[in-house]
């Protein structure tokens, strides 16, 4: 993801790429109000408070670039109420507005250049070092420092949570989430679950550009995002700047460090939607919110997280925070690893079932659900960059069984991680890089036997499927290395945005193919970090709370 400013960096550094997030109905930018003054309540560090953020504004781009999206002031929020509540039930909006922002995203997230940096150089090398926080079942004392082949894990010991479709939410979100609480007393917050960035933050106290700060405060609680108050919680410390831990996240521009008088660590982490949170990198402890499924919850002391002060553009979905589960130093995956075993799975449910819930576990989650085949294996393909994400070697793509023809070089990812397959948690909609969406879309246009449609909210494969009860559409399979095939429903891919109306849900892009969230619907999905590999299986993730 690609910052207005960011200065080329070296293949060596580390990518801290960012989130695959789409917004599914409204829009919320909002501007940058003055920066505020004020201290954390700790007194081993002074507070050095981020640099102001110009305001962000969404661009006209893209086949959805009709849609009409709200950028709210403080004296814009009735309007922006009103354009919420006609926007709301309009499927066909909420599709051209994933369609909108996921290109938007993509594009500049796995571009076709060979120098995908996004963020500016970190204040010193990390020199491939991470940290890992304290599980509450071990003893007080020297945090524990996670080692590349520690395997400190218990069979039995997990740590899960359920996982909420973003359609429960006003706006239709197009992301999944997990609520977990922060701090002492815990404060409850939603997280989107995404692999495709590193950072684990949320909105703080101190937030610049915060919904809850508009004046009417009595209207639509949903535009009225969570803050986290470190104030109030006894087990929030800054991170010094002066630390090792500082290393690993990049700065804000300008910022400096006095090692004799260390102020609070911060931070700016820029999202390829233009999205960014700006603020302070501290520990605190975190914990899995405890349901019906899921009564008791293990806790985790000092999880190194951003306290965003400043966060504005298209990804901040006034939801909660966004928790970073890529590969880097950063991630939550990352820090948790050393404890369960450098493993983590996640079921999603069909998206549009608003009272399921799927499942995160940190561990091994196959004993927590039933999966309906077996379990199937491919390699995570390492990169010289050693970025955020998940890459896979894709072998061949087939429609109804038929393998594509095209150039095996179109499916290969080069050296510094361009091209390829990635798969994202945190992307709504699934992306072929050109020359495969070509293909894609010509197969699957030779098959389907209903009318063609018009183009309908950005997309533009589109059926009429009027008098038909149950439509059957092709079948896509991607056949990955070590011989694990994907094969989805048509439903996980064939979007109604209007009644009668179905269209293929892919789109097109440069840089890189981009597994999305919808079509992992229904799927248990394995990463597996410590043998290098993903696995997944169908299974039934749908589960009442």
């Amino acid at each position: 993801m690609h910052p207005h400013t960011t200065p080329p960096q070296s293949a060596r550094n580390r990518t801290l790429s960012g989130i695959a997030t789409s917004i599914a109905l409204l829009l919320v930018l909002t501007t940058s109000a003055a920066a505020q003054n004020g201290r954390h309540s700790q007194p081993t560090f002074k507070t050095l408070h981020p640099a102001q953020l110009s305001p962000l504004e969404a661009a006209d781009s893209g086949p959805a670039a009709s849609l009409t999206m709200a950028v709210i002031h403080a004296d814009e929020l009735g309007e922006a109420i009103r354009t919420w509540g006609q926007l709301r039930a309009a499927a066909e909006v909420a599709i051209a507005a994933a369609v909108r922002w996921d290109e938007l995203r993509v594009r500049n997230l796995y571009p076709s250049s060979v120098n995908r940096s996004t963020h500016p150089v970190p204040r010193r090398s990390s020199n491939g070092k991470s940290f890992s926080p304290k599980d509450s079942s071990t003893a007080s004392g020297t945090r524990a420092r996670r080692h590349h082949h520690s395997r400190r894990v218990r069979a039995s010991q997990i740590f899960e949570g359920a996982v909420t479709t973003g359609a429960s939410f006003p706006g239709a979100i197009g992301q999944y989430f997990v609520e977990l609480l922060v701090g002492t007393p815990q404060q409850s917050f939603f997280f989107i679950i995404d692999t495709g960035s590193d950072l684990v933050w949320i909105p703080c106290s101190l937030c610049q550009s915060c919904h809850s700060k508009q004046r009417n405060t009595n209207v639509l609680s949903a535009l009225r995002r969570p803050i986290f108050h470190p104030e109030a919680s006894s087990t929030f410390v800054p991170i010094a700047c002066s630390s090792e831990e500082c290393t690993l996240i990049p700065p804000p521009p300008g910022d400096t460090c006095n090692p004799s008088s260390p102020t609070s660590c911060t931070y700016t982490y820029a999202y390829s939607d233009l999205s960014r949170t700006t603020g302070v990198f501290a520990y605190d402890a975190i914990a899995m919110k405890p349901t019906a499924r899921f009564p008791r919850s293990r806790r985790l002391h000092s999880v190194a997280f951003g306290c965003g002060t400043n966060n504005t553009g298209p990804s901040i979905t006034g939801q909660g925070g966004v928790l970073g589960l890529g590969r880097g130093p950063i991630s939550f995956s990352t820090q948790l690893g050393a404890f369960y075993g450098n493993k983590f799975s996640y079921c999603f449910p069909p998206f549009f079932h608003k009272k399921q819930r799927g499942l995160l576990v940190f561990g091994d989650g196959r004993r927590s659900m039933k999966l309906a085949e077996v379990l199937r294996f491919t390699p995570l393909l390492q990169t010289a960059n050693e970025d955020t994400f998940y890459h896979l070697k894709v072998e061949a793509i087939k429609v109804n069984e038929r393998a594509l023809h095209i150039k095996p070089s179109l499916l290969r990812m080069d050296s510094f991680g361009n091209g390829g397959f990635i798969i994202d948690s945190g992307t709504t909609l699934t992306f072929f890089t050109k020359p495969l969406f070509r293909a894609v879309y010509m197969e699957f246009k030779h098959n389907v036997v209903y009318p063609r449609a018009p183009p309908t909210a950005g997309l533009r494969l589109c059926y009429n499927v009027s008098g038909v009860s149950k439509p059957r559409f092709p079948r896509i399979a991607i056949v990955f290395a070590g011989g694990a095939v994907f094969r989805p429903p048509p439903r996980n891919y064939f979007l109604s945005p209007l009644n009668d109306v179905r269209c293929l849900g892919f789109l097109s892009n440069e840089g890189a193919s981009v597994l999305g969230n919808l079509m992992q619907q229904n799927y248990y999905v394995e990463y597996d970090r410590h043998e290098n590999r993903l696995g997944f299986a169908k299974a039934h993730c749908s589960a009442n709370d």
